[in-house]
């Protein structure tokens, strides 16, 4: 049975893309269904990952060991989106191919005082459906492009402090390093799910 979805896309052309993406969607096949029923993207934001670390225990193995590795604040969160997205695009790879490379993309969307025109992103006025395809033209026909902007937003990003969505986690990374090294051997600090959750809560409510 044809999905809306699907027919959105074979009828009119559209690309129906989720504005969404948690770690549960991932393991129990949410988004694998969605897919399944006509879902050709995924977009996501540092507020979107900030509520699905907050609210669900599939990030805390990871961020036990992040901290166990005494990683830093910026790479630990780096290290949980960017695998939440490389398994998204798993998902979606059937769709990337079967279209010729046109769909089945995962979107980060970032800050605007982080996107630079011409360096690591195409700038276009609001309404311009003619100047973002020329730009997307550009970027898709151009791979020696596609790398250097891609090395550019990576240089800017790392540079980027994400303090409104980072302050919180790094206060909380911290005390728990500072609890991890004051136990002894053996002992595991990773902080239960209730704490964590506690870290974001005020800022994300």
């Amino acid at each position: 049975m044809t999905t809306k979805l699907q027919r959105l896309y074979a009828e009119h052309g559209q690309s129906p893309w989720l504005d969404n993406l948690t770690r549960p969607y991932l393991r129990e096949g949410t988004l694998a269904r969605m897919v399944a029923d006509g879902i050709r993207g995924v977009t996501a934001n540092p507020t979107i990952f900030a509520k699905a670390i907050e609210g669900s225990d599939a990030y805390d193995d990871q961020f036990g060991s992040l901290i166990a590795e005494g990683r830093p604040v910026l790479d630990a969160y780096w290290d949980l989106v960017i695998d939440d997205v490389v398994d998204a695009l798993g998902v979606l790879r059937p769709t990337f191919d079967a279209s010729e490379h046109t769909d089945g993309f995962v979107s980060i969307e970032v800050a605007p005082e982080l996107a630079h025109d011409a360096e690591n992103a195409y700038l276009f006025k609001q309404g311009d459906p003619e100047g973002l395809s020329q730009r997307m033209q550009t970027l898709f026909t151009d791979p020696a492009l596609h790398r250097r902007m891609a090395a550019n937003s990576l240089e800017i990003i790392q540079k980027h402090a994400l303090a409104r969505t980072l302050e919180e986690f790094e206060a909380v990374y911290e005390d728990v390093g500072m609890r991890r090294r004051a136990q002894p051997a053996g002992h595991d600090p990773t902080p239960p799910t209730p704490y964590r959750k506690s870290m974001m809560s005020s800022r994300m409510g």
